[in-house]
């Protein structure tokens, strides 16, 4: 017998209590996120006094994808674990998420293909799609379904409920983005005071922003990824789950 998707109030009160509850394991894996952001912070603030080194920037950039997608997996498959009550393995979890960076990437090109083409179409095609495909990604990671087969899983298991997952993802991510979004107003609000309020809106909207400045609000950005991501993978996780008991 299929089960009912769970309801919209009772998918946000679940993930919130999940990430409190889980807080301190999945901090473990999404701390990362920082280091990752002092990385690029440092380069940055090397570059404000040797602008020499500027070119090492665009290496920088690089490590630093391939760092968030890889801390990124980990964390899903922190979250998946906590969702099915299985013990963590962090080795066995850092050795599958380096095996899972070239098939996720190339599952994420296939994605943008799609997407783009349905775009260019018309944009009910593009949206349509977008939540067809929106848990290609956990597919991959939980099923290790590769490329097409990917993308066809997450078709499949969002048939039939389009609506219900667009307004379960759509608004539930939308409420649950309140507490990051008022913690990045208290922060915006610091450094604001910090380095006065006039002052730091000429940096934020200038095209040529001070080095040290722009590694500043990438660590602040690592910062609220390393707290909130977690937030929002359980989000997706729960509804990837219940999907999967209405089939």
């Amino acid at each position: 017998m299929n089960t009912p998707l769970i309801g919209l109030w009772a998918l946000i009160r679940e993930t919130w209590q999940s990430f409190i509850k889980t807080w301190s394991q999945t901090t473990k894996v999404s701390i990362w996120f920082v280091y990752i952001g002092l990385l690029e912070f440092v380069d940055l603030a090397l570059v404000k006094f040797v602008p020499w080194l500027a070119p090492t920037y665009l290496l920088i950039i690089i490590l630093v994808s391939v760092g968030a997608l890889w801390v990124t997996i980990r964390v899903i498959l922190s979250v998946l674990h906590e969702e099915d009550n299985k013990p963590q393995d962090d080795k066995a979890d850092q050795n599958k998420a380096w095996a899972l960076i070239l098939p996720i990437l190339w599952i994420a090109s296939l994605q943008v293909l799609v997407l783009f083409g349905a775009f260019l179409l018309f944009i009910i095609p593009g949206i349509y799609l977008a939540i067809t495909l929106a848990f290609t990604q956990l597919v991959a990671v939980d099923q290790g379904l590769k490329g097409t087969k990917a993308l066809a899983a997450s078709h499949n298991l969002v048939k039939g409920h389009w609506f219900q997952v667009l307004w379960r993802v759509f608004f539930g991510g939308l409420v649950l983005s309140i507490p990051p979004m008022v913690l990045t107003i208290v922060i915006y609000a610091i450094l604001g005071f910090a380095i006065g309020p006039n002052r730091f809106m000429l940096l934020v909207g200038s095209k040529s922003t001070d080095p040290l400045f722009s590694g500043t609000m990438t660590l602040v950005s690592s910062v609220m990824q390393a707290a909130f991501v977690p937030l929002f993978i359980i989000l997706q996780v729960k509804i990837y789950r219940a999907l999967q008991k209405t089939k």
